[in-house]
């Protein structure tokens, strides 16, 4: 059962339509399913039934959260699909699973003061100190995703104009998203003192750990619990706590939902629209170094 997974997959890969996340999350709910059918003893999937996969569903209920369990769902049915195409299977038992009701939670984020203390608190004169602080405050100046930080290139940083150029793998997609004076010092300092460093003479990626490889997410997990643990903030910070500030803060100082959506890179205006839920100011006001808080 196995095998035909990595040739699904493979399918994806080759459409060039998902991103090596969503490949990886399409993987993982379809093996964990299949993982859960094995241990029912159901080894084929032409003997799956409707009851088999609802009782799989209630079994992610117990433990996962209602987005994770609507996403798995969409993975199994999207799986089941590819079977029936195949041949592989004579109907569809997921057609019927439906997915749970979400409800959207508010955002975790700090207040623009906390975070201001949070980035003041990166301070120091070493490599590892400049790589932290530049990391920080490009986190909190971008709202990028940690996938999308981990992934930077040099070759991507316009420190003239100041911006960072984000290629979504997934879908192909350019977004361009500006950074303000306190990132742009961070980063030179970071580039100056270092970088060359940490990186040695690699002049791939932007951000390395200390064995001279490119940071990872669980490396920025780290150095974010480092310094949220200075602050007070670990139980509420989170690598997405910054992107969720990013939006927040904005939104708090006037920014256009419209142009928060595009430098998030959300490709529908009703994920931006969480952030907007909670926020007492319409006004639009769309240029970047009006809005943020560290222009």
């Amino acid at each position: 059962m196995l095998s035909i997974i990595d040739e699904y997959i493979d399918m994806l890969a080759a459409s060039g339509k998902s991103s090596a996340n969503t490949l990886s999350a399409y993987k993982t709910d379809i093996t964990g399913m299949v993982r859960f059918l094995n241990e029912r003893g159901i080894d084929s999937y032409d003997r799956v039934t409707f009851t088999d996969l609802n009782a799989y569903v209630l079994e992610l209920e117990k433990n996962c959260a209602s987005s994770s369990v609507s996403r798995k769902i969409s993975s199994i049915k999207s799986f089941y699909d590819y079977l029936f195409d195949k041949g592989i299977v004579k109907d569809k038992p997921a057609k019927m699973l439906k997915a749970p009701r979400i409800t959207r939670k508010k955002p975790d984020y700090i207040s623009q003061g906390q975070m201001g203390r949070l980035l003041d608190s990166a301070t120091g004169d070493t490599p590892k100190h400049y790589r932290d602080k530049a990391m920080l405050e490009i986190l909190y100046a971008t709202g990028i995703r940690t996938t999308e930080l981990i992934s930077l290139k040099m070759s991507d940083i316009n420190m003239g104009q100041q911006y960072i150029t984000i290629c979504d793998n997934g879908n192909g997609k350019v977004r361009m998203v500006p950074f303000g004076t306190q990132a742009k010092k961070a980063l030179s300092q970071y580039f100056n003192y270092g970088r060359n460093v940490i990186a040695g003479d690699d002049e791939g990626y932007v951000f390395y750990n200390i064995q001279k490889k490119p940071l990872t997410r669980q490396g920025v997990w780290k150095i974010i619990k480092e310094y949220g643990d200075k602050c007070g903030l670990t139980d509420v910070l989170t690598p997405q706590t910054f992107r969720n500030c990013f939006a927040m803060h904005m939104l708090e100082n006037g920014a256009d939902l419209k142009n928060v959506q595009e430098l998030l890179g959300h490709d529908n205006i009703s994920t931006t629209q969480v952030y907007a839920n909670y926020i007492s100011k319409p006004d639009a006001v769309v240029r970047y170094a009006d809005v943020h808080p560290r222009k």
